[in-house]
């Protein structure tokens, strides 16, 4: 892999409840050493990941369902495509579509299930709307309607198998930026004003950039997020410890999903 693009999600919707352009960071191997470029995306579509001519995706949204919904629907990458197509047939944006599409797959709407995922790692819901700022339900779900308006067009980790993915198609990853300042670069919080020093003090890999980009990652916490999205894809590249078809509990390559970088339970 050589081109990576990382994409937070978090203030997606405006206010009014139309969809926001998305922070981006497009990070490029350059021999021994990897260049990165910010930008802004209107749209997670095809057609625009198409013009990045990247190998892989590390998303900010969540990417599958809990075991305990499972019964009623497909499994398995196609049942995830199915999920996003499912999501962009329906209308408008923000947190009460979201809340509606999300609660409409619980049989019972006083208990709200997460995945195991999810529990390793104190990440939220799809199916919690509050705390507000660990909100990931109104970002994935216009994640999910970007997504859904194309047929498939991206390998889902870890979903796929060894004979289900297309060598053509990008990787798409979930990722959790907290656990990545944490796991990745050893910061108890974001900080991304810092951002440049714990790279150089955590990574042996050379980051190069334009000083204003520089600035711009460590002056706006959002694209921060993009960038360590991001980076943690390119810290398991140059460390040739990046596992497409990772061993991982079967529900998680079936119906959950895995956020990136979440050590494995026993279970």
């Amino acid at each position: 892999m050589k081109r990576i693009l990382g994409v937070d999600q978090c203030g997606a919707i405006h206010s009014s409840g139309n969809p926001k352009s998305l922070h981006g960071v497009v990070f490029e191997r350059r021999e021994s050493s990897w260049s990165f470029e910010p930008i802004k995306l209107n749209a997670l579509s095809h057609e625009r990941i198409s013009e990045l001519t990247i190998d892989a995706l590390a998303l900010d949204s969540v990417i599958g369902l809990p075991q305990s919904v499972w019964p009623f629907l497909e499994m398995g990458p196609e049942g995830i495509w199915k999920l996003f197509r499912q999501a962009a047939q329906e209308a408008g944006y923000g947190q009460l579509a979201s809340e509606k599409f999300f609660k409409g797959f619980l049989v019972d709407r006083d208990i709200l299930p997460s995945r195991l995922c999810e529990e390793l790692s104190g990440a939220n819901s799809v199916f919690k709307s509050r705390p507000f700022q660990k909100n990931i339900q109104t970002g994935t779900f216009r994640s999910w309607k970007d997504l859904g308006k194309s047929e498939a067009f991206l390998n889902l980790w870890p979903f796929e198998t060894r004979s289900t993915f297309v060598p053509s198609r990008p990787w798409l990853f979930e990722v959790y930026p907290s656990l990545i300042w944490r796991i990745f670069l050893k910061s108890p919080r974001r900080q991304p004003q810092h951002l440049k020093s714990l790279i150089q003090h955590s990574s042996r890999i050379n980051i190069f950039g334009k000083s204003q980009d520089w600035r711009r990652v460590e002056t706006h916490p959002d694209l921060a997020d993009a960038f360590v999205a991001g980076y943690a894809l390119v810290d398991c590249l140059d460390r040739d410890l990046l596992d497409l078809f990772p061993e991982l509990p079967r529900s998680a390559k079936t119906c959950e999903g895995w956020i990136f970088g979440v050590k494995k339970a026993d279970t």
